[in-house]
């Protein structure tokens, strides 16, 4: 079984977010470490769906406001997503973590 990215809390943030299971499944693909090479744009779409706000361009982009913050990615040529994706989205999961993850105080 892979590790995680050491620098993200996949269970907090899964916690904080309230998943699906199939949801859940593609955030920890997305963070094993090695990267998951058959995580399919269908379920990244899927996750991003749940989680924000999703608008597709007339260019087939999708536009992803998450966290307060706004990323463009363009679906891939194939079913699966790259290693540049999984990059960009472990950033933009990582950003959006403080938003979803909340420290407790006692």
């Amino acid at each position: 079984m892979a590790e995680t990215h050491p620098a993200f809390d996949v269970d907090g943030f899964i916690a904080a977010t309230d998943l699906n299971s199939d949801h859940q499944a593609v955030v920890r693909r997305l963070f094993a470490h090695p990267p998951s090479e058959n995580i399919e744009w269908r379920q990244v779409r899927s996750l991003l769906d749940s989680l924000g706000a999703v608008t597709e361009e007339h260019n087939g982009k999708l536009r992803v406001e998450l966290g307060g913050e706004v990323e463009v990615l363009e679906p891939p040529r194939g079913k699966d997503i790259d290693r540049q994706m999984i990059v960009d989205l472990r950033r933009m999961l990582s950003r959006a973590n403080d938003v979803f993850v909340r420290p407790v105080r006692l």
